[in-house]
């Protein structure tokens, strides 16, 4: 972030372009200290769970004035090219199913009571407010994950959620090792994910 913060700089007080940061640290007052850190000043979400399916980091993604997606994998040459240029609005609307990757698109556009529903349900109650109704939302995930034991993402969100109630006042012994077991299950069925691989190098200390 902070390379990307220096070269859209000039853009960025020029009005011409808007940048959000998306980070997936386990804790967001850790992500919040290396912003102050590094100076940057532009607003930084919160995604624990990797809703938007990153694989690898940093990932630029430019979207335009009507909230088409133009570039998954944007360089510094195609972002001013990109703040240049000025887009026609689309003829007809974007279907949602047809925005990917992530797991918020693909659950807003599944049926009630699929998985990609009820991940989604889950995952809202233990974040919007933050721990609403943790307990619940964590047994349903570790449902689906055992439902679904060759899926590395749904291993890997209950080892967050772990982690999270491990945070909260209503922490339990053994969610610790819980979450790293669920990581490392994660990890296995999907050796090559850098955020699943990431988050157990950090084991989520604060």
């Amino acid at each position: 972030m902070p390379v990307w913060h220096a070269k859209t700089r000039a853009l960025r007080e020029a009005g011409k372009l808007k940048v959000i940061g998306v980070v997936q640290e386990q804790h967001p007052d850790r992500a919040l200290l290396y912003a102050r850190w590094q100076g940057l000043d532009w607003p930084i979400l919160w995604d624990p769970f990797n809703l938007t399916g990153t694989r690898v980091v940093l990932r630029v993604t430019l979207i335009d004035e009507h909230g088409i997606v133009r570039a998954l994998e944007a360089t510094p040459e195609s972002v001013a090219t990109f703040a240049a240029t000025t887009y026609d609005a689309p003829a007809e609307p974007v279907p949602v199913a047809e925005i990917k990757p992530g797991v918020l698109p693909q659950a807003l556009a599944a049926k009630a009571g699929s998985p990609q529903r009820r991940t989604y349900e889950a995952l809202a109650a233990l974040l919007w407010p933050l721990h609403q109704d943790g307990d619940r939302a964590l047994h349903e995930l570790a449902d689906l994950a055992a439902a679904q034991p060759e899926d590395a993402d749904a291993a890997w969100r209950l080892g967050v959620a772990y982690r999270m109630r491990l945070d909260s006042a209503e922490r339990q012994e053994g969610d610790f090792q819980r979450a790293i077991d669920y990581w490392r299950r994660g990890l296995a069925l999907d050796p090559g994910h850098y955020i699943h691989r990431r988050r157990i190098q950090q084991y989520g200390p604060r």
